[in-house]
């Protein structure tokens, strides 16, 4: 995938799968790839994602903060912005919508 950006997190009880989910409601018209390696899941898309701590939220159906987010995610690729209200990934030619 060309200018791939995204999240690589540890399975973390099935939370993991739960963020999966966030990631792709908050990125409806986004073709979002999830890898299962096992003990990770790699999740990719082109040039943007995010994810908002609203939906990670409802999947979890408790309250989160998203610099908990940090202790699932081994690793990324592309650049990370994180905000108080939600986490977005951009490759670096890409313009981050919140710019």
């Amino acid at each position: 995938m060309k200018n791939a950006v995204g999240p690589v997190l540890k399975i973390w009880g099935g939370r993991a799968e739960l963020v999966v989910s966030a990631i792709r409601d908050d990125n409806p018209d986004v073709a979002v790839d999830v890898i299962d390696y096992g003990r990770h899941i790699c999740v990719r898309a082109p040039d943007f994602l995010r994810v908002t701590r609203a939906t990670i939220e409802w999947h979890l159906g408790r309250s989160f903060e998203m610099s908990s987010l940090d202790s699932i995610m081994v690793s990324f690729d592309g650049q990370i912005t994180e905000f108080t209200d939600e986490i977005t990934w951009h490759h670096p030619t890409a313009p981050s919508p919140r710019n």
